[in-house]
C-alpha cells in the first residue's frame, strides 16, 4: 500500500468518502471497512496504532448509535414524544438499522483516514502533489518546513 502514488491514494480516499456521504447503505460502509482493514493488515502498520485511533472512533460510533436508536423511527417525524421511560422503551427495526448505519459510517470514515494516514509518508505526499497535481512549490515547501518544524516545537515546549 505504501508503494501506491500518494496523490492517487488521496483522490481514491476522497472519492470513497464522497461515496459514503451521498449513500445511505450499511452494506457499502461494511465493504469499505473490510477493504480498508484488509489493506491495513497487508501493509506494515502497527496494530497498536490502529487500536489507538479506533478508541475515540468507537466512543463516537457508540454515542451516535445510541442517539440514533433513541431519536429515530418511534414517533411521526422521528422525534420521541413525551418523557423517555428507559425501562419500557422499545425500538423499531428502522431505528436499529439507522443506528447501525450511522455507527458504521463513523467507522468507514475512520478506516479511510487510517488507511491514508498510516500508509502515506507526508513528504512523499507533498512531492507527489507538487509533481502530479501542480501544487505551487512555494506552498509545498512551506508545508514541508512546518512539518519538519513540529518536532522542534514539541521538544521546546517540553523543555
Amino acid at each position: 500500500m505504501s508503494k501506491i502514488n500518494p496523490s492517487i491514494k488521496a483522490i481514491t480516499v476522497l472519492i470513497s468518502g464522497l461515496l459514503i456521504s451521498f449513500s445511505y447503505s450499511a452494506l457499502l460502509n461494511s465493504l469499505i471497512i473490510a477493504a480498508c482493514l484488509i489493506l491495513l493488515l497487508g501493509s506494515k502498520v502497527r496494530i497498536s496504532s490502529v487500536f489507538k485511533i479506533l478508541l475515540p472512533a468507537t466512543l463516537a460510533a457508540v454515542s451516535l448509535f445510541f442517539a440514533a436508536l433513541m431519536h429515530t423511527g418511534g414517533a411521526p417525524g422521528g422525534h420521541v414524544s413525551g418523557s423517555l421511560n428507559f425501562g419500557v422503551m422499545s425500538y423499531s427495526m428502522t431505528s436499529v438499522s439507522n443506528a447501525v448505519q450511522l455507527a458504521l459510517r463513523i467507522y468507514a470514515y475512520t478506516f479511510l483516514g487510517m488507511l491514508f494516514a498510516l500508509t502515506t509518508d507526508a513528504e512523499e505526499f507533498i512531492y507527489s502533489l507538487m509533481q502530479q497535481c501542480r501544487l505551487s512549490p512555494k506552498f509545498a515547501y512551506g508545508v514541508l518546513a512546518a512539518h519538519h518544524l513540529l518536532p522542534t516545537i514539541q521538544r521546546e515546549y517540553s523543555n
